[in-house]
Order: C-alpha cells, then sequence, then structure tokens
C-alpha cells in the first residue's frame, strides 16, 4: 500500500488532536474532581448518577433539616415538660404542709401563696413555644394556650366532659352566713350544721347564668353496642360543590344524592344555608338550596359535575325576563320569557328550549330551561337580575355508606349514613332509621361524624341515641345520653342558678333541698363558683357509671364570655363553639386529634408534639381556686370571733354577755366545720395534684419514646447517607492520584507525538533523488 507524505501529515495532525484531546479530558477532571463532562462522555455512569443524586438530596432533607428540626421540637416540649413535673411534685409538697404542718391561716396563706405561685408558672409553660411556634396548642400553632389579657369572648356549648370518680362533695355551714350581721339578733350554736351535697367542679368559675345552653348529660352504654358495615353505592353520588353568592363570598358544600337527604351548613357569616341534591333522568344532578340571608336557590350539573348554565344574565322588566346564558354544552342561548306562561323557543341547530319562571318569596325567580338536546337549566337570580349562584365547581364520586346498628332495652336501631366527607365547616345532614325515625348527622371538619336524635325541644329526664363514627364510617363511640337540665325539682320556687345576686340564705335553702332530694335528679349551676350541686339522686346516679370505650360518661354543657389573663382557652381543651365579630367556628367537633408529624425517611414518619389535653388540666388553678376561697370564709368567721371577743370584753349587760358568748360558740362551731374541711381538702388535693402529675409523667414518657425513636432513625439515615455518598462519589468522582498520573502520561505521549511528528515531517522523497 503506497503511503504518501501527505497521508502521512493528516495521520500525525490526527492523532496529535486526539492526545491533546485526551490531556484535555483528563486536565478538566483533576479541576472538576468528576469524571463527566456531560452525560454523552458515559450515559450509564450519568444514569447512575441521577438516581444516586436523587438518593443524597433526599436523605440529607430528612437527615440535616426534617429530623434535626423534629428533635429541636422534642427537646424544647421535653424541657417544658420537665418544668411542669417539678412545678406539681413542688405543688403536693405544699399540700402535705397544709395536712400536716400548719398552725394559722398566717401558715395556710403562705402555703397559698407559693402555691398561686406554682400554678401560674403551670400554666405559663404552657405558652412554651418553638420558632415561633406554640408547642402544645395542635394545630392552632399561632394560638398560646392561655389568654394573655382579660377578655370577653363569647364561647358556647363548653363541652366539660368527667367520669364518675370525677364526682366529690361540696360542703357549706348553714346559717354561717347569719354570724356578725344584726347587733340585736345573736345566733345559736345549734343553729350551725353542715349539709354536703355532691358536685361537679367545672373547668372554670364565671359561667355565664343564662341557663339556654346548660344541662348535664350521662351516658350509658347501649344493650348492644353499635357495630357497622361499610359499603359503595353506584346508584348514588356524593356531590362536592363549590360555588359564589350574589355577594362574592365562596360557600362550600358535600352533598350526598341518597334519599335526598338535607344537608345544614352554618356559614362562618353567621347564615344558614340548607340543600339537597338528588339525580335527574338524564344523569345529571339538581341542586336547591336556601340560605337565611340571601334566600332560595337552584343550580343543575351535568353527569360529569359540569355547570348546566354559565355567564348567566337576566334582565327584569315587569312580568317579562330576557335571559341570557351558556349551556353545558357551549351553547349560548336567550330567549325574552314571560312570568306569566312557559315559553318554547326553537334554537339555531334545530332544538328547542322550553323556559318556565318560578317567582321565589324574597321576590326572585327560579328559571328552568329544558332544551331538548342539552338537558336541564336551572338557576336563580334576585329581584334585580342578579344570579345568586354562580363560578360553580363540583367533583362527583360514588357514594360511600355506613350501615350501623345498636341494641337498647331488645329493640333493635339500624340506620344507613352517607359518608360525605369533611367541609370547610362542621354540617348536619338529615337522616333516618329504618323504623323512619329521625336522626341528625353531624359531619366535623376532621372528617369524623356524630349521629343522634336529639332535637331542640329535649325535655329534662329524656335520653337521645348517639354513635359517633370514624371518618372511614366505623363505630368508634356509642351510647345512650340522659339530659338534665337545671332545676331544684323539689323546690321548685328555689333558682335554677346561683349567680352575683342570690343571698346567703337562699344559698343554704338550695343545698339543704339538694341534699334532701333521693327522688329526683336534678341540680343547680353555682355560675359564680363554677359548681354544678347534685341532689342525692343525681349524685347517686353518676357515682354508678360504667365506663364507655372512648368516651367520657358525663357530659356538661354550659356558656362563658368572660375571661381572665391565665385563663386556659377552652378550645385547646375541649368542644366548644366560639362567637366573634358574628363569626361562628367550632372547635374540636370530632374525635381525632391535632398530630403533627415530621417525614424523617422513605414512607417514616413520626409525631413530634404533645397537645394540650394530653398535659395540661384546669384542676390545678382550679384546686388553689377551692382553698382560696375556704381560706377567706375563715378568715370572715375569725375576724369576727376577734370583734365579739373584744366587744364581750366591754359589755356589763348579762343578757348582752349571754347572747355574744352564744354567738362565738356558734362562730366557733362554724369555724371547727371549716378548719376540718380545710384539712381534708388538703388531702385531696395530694390526689389531685398527684393525677395532674400522672398525666404529666405519662406524657414526659410518650416525649421521650418519640425522641429515642428519633434518635435511632437518625443513625440509621446518617449510615446511609454515608453510604450513598460513598456509592456517589465512587460513581461521580476521580481518583485523583491515578488521574494525576495519566495526565503526566497523557503530556508525555502527546510530547512525543509533538517531536516524532517534527521528525516525519523533516523527511521527504527529494532527499533521496
Amino acid at each position: 500500500m503506497r503511503i504518501t507524505n501527505k497521508i502521512m501529515h493528516n495521520n500525525s495532525i490526527y492523532n496529535i488532536n486526539n492526545n491533546k484531546v485526551a490531556e484535555d479530558d483528563l486536565n478538566t477532571q483533576i479541576a472538576t474532581g468528576k469524571k463527566l463532562t456531560r452525560p454523552s462522555d458515559d450515559p450509564v455512569i450519568a444514569i447512575r448518577a441521577l438516581r444516586l443524586r436523587s438518593n443524597v438530596t433526599e436523605l440529607s432533607q430528612y437527615y440535616e433539616k426534617n429530623a434535626n428540626d423534629a428533635e429541636s421540637w422534642l427537646s424544647v416540649t421535653e424541657d417544658a415538660l420537665s418544668t411542669i413535673t417539678d412545678v406539681l411534685t413542688s405543688m403536693i409538697q405544699q399540700c402535705n404542709k397544709g395536712v400536716n404542718q400548719y398552725e394559722t391561716l398566717d401558715d395556710i396563706d403562705t402555703i397559698l401563696t407559693e402555691m398561686s405561685a406554682l400554678s401560674d408558672e403551670y400554666y405559663s409553660t404552657g405558652n412554651e413555644d418553638y420558632a415561633g411556634r406554640y408547642i402544645f396548642t395542635g394545630y392552632r400553632t399561632q394560638q398560646s394556650l392561655t389568654f394573655k389579657d382579660d377578655e370577653s369572648t363569647q364561647y358556647i356549648k363548653l363541652h366539660d366532659e368527667f367520669n364518675e370518680n370525677n364526682i366529690d362533695t361540696s360542703q357549706r355551714v348553714i346559717g354561717a352566713y347569719s354570724l356578725g350581721a344584726s347587733d340585736t339578733s345573736y345566733p345559736a350554736e345549734s343553729d350551725m350544721s353542715a349539709s354536703y351535697v355532691g358536685r361537679i367542679r367545672l373547668s372554670y368559675d364565671n359561667i355565664d347564668p343564662d341557663t339556654g345552653n346548660v344541662s348535664v348529660r350521662y351516658r350509658e352504654n347501649f344493650t348492644v353496642p353499635a357495630t357497622s358495615i361499610l359499603s359503595t353505592s353506584a346508584d348514588e353520588d356524593t356531590v362536592y360543590l363549590a360555588f359564589k353568592d350574589r355577594d362574592g363570598i365562596t360557600r362550600k358544600v358535600n352533598i350526598s344524592t341518597y334519599k335526598d337527604n338535607a344537608v345544614t351548613v352554618t356559614e362562618a357569616d353567621g347564615s344558614v344555608t340548607t340543600y339537597t341534591a338528588s339525580r335527574n333522568d338524564d344523569y345529571g344532578y339538581t341542586i336547591k338550596g336556601e340560605n337565611s340571608s340571601f334566600g332560595p336557590f337552584s343550580m343543575t350539573l351535568n353527569q360529569n359535575g359540569v355547570a348546566a348554565a354559565t355567564d348567566i344574565d337576566v334582565d327584569i322588566n315587569g312580568t317579562d325576563l330576557m335571559i341570557s346564558y351558556t349551556d353545558a354544552a357551549g351553547s349560548p342561548r336567550k330567549a325574552q320569557v314571560s312570568i306569566l306562561q312557559s315559553t318554547t323557543v326553537t334554537e339555531s341547530n334545530g332544538s328547542t328550549t322550553t323556559y318556565s319562571i318560578t317567582p321565589e318569596a324574597d321576590e326572585g325567580y327560579t328559571i328552568k330551561a329544558v332544551n331538548s338536546q342539552s338537558g336541564t337549566s336551572l338557576f336563580t337570580v334576585d329581584h334585580n337580575g342578579e344570579v345568586k349562584a354562580y363560578d360553580i365547581t363540583a367533583t362527583v364520586a360514588d357514594a360511600a355508606l355506613s350501615t350501623f346498628n345498636f341494641t337498647i332495652n331488645g329493640d333493635q336501631t339500624t340506620i344507613q349514613v352517607p359518608l360525605t366527607g369533611a367541609s370547610d365547616a362542621p354540617y348536619e345532614v338529615d337522616v333516618y332509621d329504618l323504623a323512619g325515625n329521625a336522626y341528625s348527622m353531624t359531619v366535623n371538619t376532621d372528617g369524623t361524624y356524630q349521629i343522634s336524635n336529639e332535637s331542640s325541644l329535649i325535655d329534662s329526664g329524656e335520653s337521645i341515641n348517639v354513635v359517633n363514627l370514624s371518618s372511614n364510617g366505623s363505630v368508634y363511640s356509642s351510647y345512650c345520653e340522659t339530659v338534665i337540665k337545671p332545676g331544684v325539682l323539689n323546690a321548685p320556687s328555689l333558682p335554677k342558678v346561683i349567680d352575683s345576686t342570690t343571698t346567703e340564705d337562699i344559698i343554704d335553702d338550695i343545698y339543704v333541698a339538694l341534699e334532701k332530694d333521693t327522688e329526683n335528679e336534678c341540680f343547680c349551676l353555682n355560675a359564680y363558683t363554677g359548681e354544678i350541686l347534685l341532689s342525692a339522686k343525681l349524685k347517686e346516679k353518676l357515682e354508678s357509671l360504667t365506663d364507655i370505650t372512648n368516651a367520657n360518661n358525663i357530659n356538661v354543657l354550659y356558656d362563658k364570655s368572660s375571661w381572665l389573663s391565665g385563663d386556659t382557652r377552652p378550645e385547646n381543651l375541649m368542644k366548644c363553639t366560639n362567637i366573634d365579630d358574628g363569626v361562628t367556628v367550632v372547635y374540636n367537633g370530632g374525635n381525632s386529634s391535632h398530630i403533627m408529624q415530621y417525614d424523617v425517611g422513605y414512607g417514616q414518619t413520626i409525631e413530634v408534639n404533645t397537645t394540650a389535653d394530653e398535659v395540661f388540666t384546669t384542676t390545678v388553678k382550679r384546686d388553689v381556686q377551692d382553698i382560696r376561697r375556704l381560706v377567706d370564709q375563715m378568715k370572715n368567721i375569725k375576724t369576727m370571733m376577734g370583734t365579739m371577743n373584744s366587744t364581750l370584753s366591754v359589755t356589763t349587760d348579762e343578757n348582752a354577755i349571754a347572747s355574744i358568748k352564744r354567738e362565738i360558740a356558734a362562730s366557733q362551731k362554724s369555724y371547727d366545720y371549716m378548719k376540718e374541711e380545710l384539712k381534708d381538702m388538703f388531702g385531696k388535693k395530694i390526689t389531685s395534684m398527684q393525677a395532674a402529675l400522672d398525666k404529666a409523667n405519662v406524657a414526659v414518657t410518650e416525649n421521650g419514646t418519640r425522641s429515642s425513636r428519633l434518635s435511632m432513625t437518625q443513625d440509621r439515615l446518617k449510615n446511609q447517607l454515608t453510604t450513598f455518598k460513598t456509592l456517589q462519589s465512587n460513581n461521580e468522582d476521580i481518583d485523583l492520584a491515578e488521574t494525576a498520573t495519566n495526565l503526566s502520561t497523557a503530556e508525555l505521549i502527546y510530547q512525543s507525538s509533538l517531536m516524532a511528528t517534527s521528525k516525519i515531517m523533516k523527511e521527504s522523497l527529494m532527499n533521496y533523488i
């Protein structure tokens, strides 16, 4: 084969370039530390690098950020819980002093001062935050555990729940109010007696005295507890609807077509809207509603949930309506229609549309347009022609159903309810048992359900059936709830509520009447002290109650609107309804807890928060208030006795001396009753404080368990991150020493190729001619 100088020249240049490229590649690898500069250099390494980088990024997020944040949250919680347990331990020590070591009321005052300071610290610790987020208030991390200032905020229907072991005794010295009350009347020792009635001490004092929402409800198990069966119906649907009303306010609701169940929503603006949904013959849906503010309205949707009428414009001129809209197929429709008779219009595509107008009570109109091709369109306007519902969006799904039954005294009740799911606000659904008896289902914002047959006209002593469902429709709890309303039934002339206007002699009469009442289940509310005073019959009944699965067996409803700095916000501990500037918010309607979780691994989460109801109780503050109230009464009597003794020392009249001595004896008897009660009270407070400490210790244990689990997870994440970073480095990164050697070799090869080429280029055939 013949080789020319030109061929040799070209080959030399080509090889020199290749050697230079190889040297450049190695130089780039050393500069970047990476094997590749572009994916095409090695597609296998490039694909593997993408996967490994993704793994390292995710593990870095879990280990360096999420796990560290979780650790910090748990650490702050641990410190706060440690303070709480220390405070409660000190409270127990102070109660022990009160039982065993006090001699004078001044000693008790010292103990009370210490206990008050510890109580304040207990609740202040509940306002601990992490990075500006309160750690004990669940999802409401922007809201403190307690009120920071005195407030007048209306909370209604506080659900204060108890068990049978929370029933205790309230003692009152009958006649003590008359001591020192008159210079002419001197009560005798025989006029003093102690009265004991059962009581439920509520979580708060200074309760609103209005008895409209006040009731004591005790719960008993069904003969056979409720059980449920879950199913899905292809014949019924749930419509998840959102629209804007004529004022531009967005309304949302979940409605089932199952048995045309009416849905009632209490809106954020305080208005109430009632909805019904039904399926049409064309598999679409008709939604009808009525709002307490803007009246009735209607709409139709096709089978996919698309509004059958959009871009609606109605001009009212006397009895004629000029109507313009776009139907679900996107076809524009126009017609002039009289409210006096139906009108049929032939459209440009050959179809016909029949219009009929229904006047509404608020002087608006519901317009029904039936097109022979696209079906029915239904919408409502007010008296000015403004559309009451627009910007309609909806999704549709097969209805999920829960069928449950329970037995009471041999009678079985079966109810099937649609599981329509949570919305922005709680709402009510009318449901019925198989016998046609009416029940109401409350759908809570956490997606849980409560079904009961309670009516607004329920009388004292009547019972209601209650079944609570989890979000998936399974039974969470079930019971029969008996409602008791306030009143002293064996002395109906006595007030139902003790407030600031109730005189001491009337309060004495209430205690005596309740203590003697062994026939009636009744109570009186002491709104000032926050106590439910029980008749002997009701006390006996409540103390005999048995445990109920997933529920407390006593529930007290009441209202409160006056709050002091340091009071625990009720939404952090119980179900309640807040009304503020006309906006109604229901808190804790369901049975789901406010669990906050961090993702700390692939498909792995860890709970980081401890909620207020797991740690705090209002009994700590209320125990101190109980002792303070009794000590103040003892101080008053002690002061009166001192005054009477001073008067006795300067009195010479024998009759007056005898009267004063008689009153001193009566005062001493009253004081002795209270002194014995105080000692007994301190003993009970030890038990109460120990219960609070046990509760806090459980929270400490659970928080510590989470921390231990997180620590193990962090160790695993650290090892995984190290492993994947090693794999990533092996896949992407160069061996610097090896690459440096290769670069030196490449440089030598390049220089050698230059020398060889130079040598070759000096020689030619002309040198040999």
